[in-house]
This record gives C-alpha cells, sequence and structure tokens, in this order.
C-alpha cells in the first residue's frame, strides 16, 4: 500500500489510526512528497488542530474509506492524481452514500488552469478549489464553511 499516515505531522510509530478524540481527522490525497511536506508544514505552522491523514493515490483513498471506522472531517485531493485523477475520484465520492456529503475540495497546481479546474470538479460535486501553496486562511475560510475546525478554532 502507498499510504502513509501522520498523527500530528510525525509518523505514528504506534501505527494507529489518526483522529482527533472526537474521531475528527483531515484526509489528503497528494502524490507529490514536496506537496505533502509543504502543506503539512504550512498546517503545523498555523496550529492546525486535527490530525492528518495522507493517502499517495485515489485507489488507496477509496479503500481506506471503505475501511475506516469514521469518515474524514473534510477531504483535500489533488487534481493530478496518477491513475484515477482527483476530478473522477471526487465524483466516486459523491456516488457513494457513506461519502457523498463530506466536504472535499481540490488543490490545483497551476494557477493558469485554476478557474477551468475548479469549474470542473465543481460541476462533479466538490466544495472548492485551491492553488498549491495551500494558503492556511483560505482553508480555514472555507473548511469553517462546513464547521470542520476543531473546538475552539477561529477561521
Amino acid at each position: 500500500m502507498h499510504s502513509t499516515y501522520y498523527n500530528k505531522y510525525a509518523l505514528d510509530e504506534g501505527g494507529t489510526d489518526p483522529a482527533a478524540p472526537d474521531g475528527q481527522y483531515l484526509l489528503l490525497v497528494e502524490d507529490n512528497s514536496d506537496d505533502v511536506f509543504l502543506t503539512l508544514r504550512t498546517l503545523r505552522r498555523n496550529d492546525f488542530e486535527l490530525p492528518v491523514k495522507v493517502v499517495t493515490d485515489a485507489l488507496d483513498t477509496l479503500k481506506i474509506l471503505d475501511e475506516a471506522a469514521a469518515a474524514p472531517a473534510a477531504i483535500l485531493i489533488n487534481y493530478r492524481l496518477p491513475g484515477i485523477t482527483g476530478a473522477e475520484l471526487v465524483g466516486a465520492l459523491r456516488d457513494d452514500e457513506r461519502t457523498r456529503s463530506l466536504p472535499i475540495f481540490l488543490i490545483t497546481a497551476s494557477e493558469e488552469e485554476r478557474d477551468r479546474v475548479c469549474q470542473t470538479v465543481s460541476n462533479m460535486g466538490a466544495n472548492g478549489c485551491f492553488v498549491k501553496p495551500l494558503r492556511f486562511h483560505k482553508l480555514m475560510s472555507q473548511l469553517g464553511r462546513f464547521e470542520v475546525l476543531p473546538r475552539g478554532a477561529h477561521a
């Protein structure tokens, strides 16, 4: 399996599934290790409270969500995943009753493609779109719309 789990932005040596005490976590679907590092660093530097689970491809994402005891609070998906694209993954998640209502956001590396990508993924059911590198205040604003923020956090 290509998945890597991060608990408070460090490998969880105990092998447990990361989740906050209330079961919340953020799922990041990103195949580029540099982008994973930058995203996690941005979250950590801004004292983001939710644990983050990182998955590197769409098929592992579907498998993990199938086996998970709890759904993530929100999902961030890279638009350009290998194999099944981020847009196709959004479609699959929206077709599944268990994940249909989860807040899902796409991340694209291209400022030039942003409008086209965001329109495409919006039509497939994504709740928003970000350009890399991730801007913390924009993420928090979007998560706040869906009441995903941990208790005590502010958008």
